[in-house]
C-alpha cells in the first residue's frame, strides 16, 4: 500500500508531450521530483536511470528497457526497479567469468 508524502509531485512534472508521432508523452530531461515519496530523478537525455556514454566500449554488453509504468519502476527507486536489478545480476554474473 503506498502512502502519499507531503513530498509528492504530479506525474505531469515528470512527462512532456513527444514530437515523435507514435508517442504520445516522453519523459522530461532533468526532471526531478518525488512520487509516493520515493525520489526520481529523469536524466538530460529523458531517461530514467544513469548517464552511459554515447560511445560504447568494446567490453561493454547493452540492453535496452522498454515498456510502461512497471519497466520505469513507478512507486520505486531505481535501484528498486527491474531493469536496475538485472543490470546487476547481469553484472555479477559476468563478473564471475
Amino acid at each position: 500500500m503506498y502512502t502519499i508524502v507531503d513530498k509528492d509531485d504530479n506525474l505531469i512534472k515528470f512527462i512532456q508531450k513527444s514530437n515523435n508521432s507514435k508517442l504520445a508523452y516522453e519523459l522530461k530531461p532533468n526532471a526531478e521530483g518525488y512520487i509516493y515519496g520515493k525520489k526520481i530523478i529523469i536524466n538530460q537525455k529523458g531517461e530514467r536511470g544513469y548517464l552511459y556514454p554515447h560511445e560504447k566500449p568494446n567490453d561493454t554488453i547493452r540492453i535496452i528497457f522498454i515498456g510502461d509504468s512497471i519497466t520505469f519502476g513507478f512507486g520505486n527507486l531505481i535501484n528498486e526497479s527491474y531493469p536496475y536489478l538485472i543490470e546487476n545480476k547481469l553484472m555479477k554474473y559476468l563478473l564471475k567469468k
